[in-house]
């Protein structure tokens, strides 16, 4: 391979090792990784799939719920579900200020407990889940 001009070797120290992957070795990190995603990606599904089913047996119980959202993946995953369902009496917010009028439903326990607090009717999705 060095004398078709497909790698090139340097001199290293003599105390470090390089390494080149074979096709074999490639292959296995090849389906390893393949593996990796569908395994998380089927788990990422099912977690929607439960917070719809969620949202949706709450929101038929107790009507209009609004979903307190954070900036991070749950928020996503939970944001995607929402649209997915398209119920209008489910709403998702970044901020809410009257929590009177509606069931809210977060995404951590301090954000719970505060508007626990408060007198809301709250619930925490990470217990649920």
């Amino acid at each position: 391979m060095v004398r078709e001009g497909l790698i090139k070797i340097e001199k290293i120290p003599a105390n470090r090792i390089v390494y080149m992957l074979t096709p074999k070795g490639m292959l296995e990190k090849v389906n390893k990784t393949y593996n990796y995603i569908k395994i998380h990606y089927n788990y990422i599904n099912k977690t929607k799939e439960s917070i719809k089913s969620y949202l949706l047996s709450l929101s038929k119980k107790v009507g209009q719920v609004t979903v307190l959202m954070e900036n991070d993946e749950l928020s996503e995953i939970t944001r995607t579900a929402i649209q997915e369902l398209g119920a209008g009496d489910i709403s998702c917010v970044n901020k809410i200020d009257d929590y009177t009028h509606c069931y809210v439903v977060v995404l951590n326990e301090s954000r719970y407990l505060e508007l626990l607090e408060k007198g809301c009717r709250v619930k925490n999705l990470l217990q649920v889940l």
